[in-house]
């Protein structure tokens, strides 16, 4: 892909955007269903996002994002805005992960122990009320305070 790239340097663009015709021939893509069965298109999707993500681990390297639009139907290259945005959801996505996966462990753990795992407990009305609340940490919040700068 980073020759393809190379070689298409205007396409690949702040604001520029390819349809996905254009994204699936540049790249030769095989096999890609647009119509029929639900699982067949849904498999298209994902070599699709297979393709995007190896393509943006190129892009990263030139702090450049490819973005999808409309479930899969064009590919545009981010504007800064966006790049901006997308480091900030990334880093969110770290935060999201890191609690879920502290947050699990102790559970099953505390389960586990209890003799009570693999049945379920009502979760308290509190719990529930902070469970979106616990995500934003320094290292995020410094995160947003620095692209902003950029």
């Amino acid at each position: 892909y980073n020759d393809i790239i190379t070689r298409n340097k205007k396409l690949f663009k702040p604001g520029c955007t390819l349809s996905r015709k254009d994204f699936v021939a540049l790249f030769t893509i095989q096999n890609i269903q647009t119509k029929g069965a639900y699982a067949k298109v849904h498999r298209s999707n994902l070599k699709l996002v297979q393709v995007q993500m190896e393509i943006n681990m190129l892009m990263r390297e030139n702090g450049l994002y490819l973005k999808s639009n409309d479930y899969y139907s064009s590919f545009s290259v981010a504007e800064k805005k966006q790049a901006k945005n997308t480091i900030i959801r990334y880093s969110a996505e770290v935060d999201i992960n890191s609690y879920c996966t502290t947050r699990l462990e102790n559970k099953l753990k505390e389960r586990v122990t209890a003799g009570t795992w693999g049945t379920y407990k009502k979760v308290a009305s509190g719990i529930i009320a902070n469970m979106s609340h616990n995500y934003k940490t320094l290292r995020h919040s410094a995160t947003i305070n620095r692209v902003k700068n950029y």
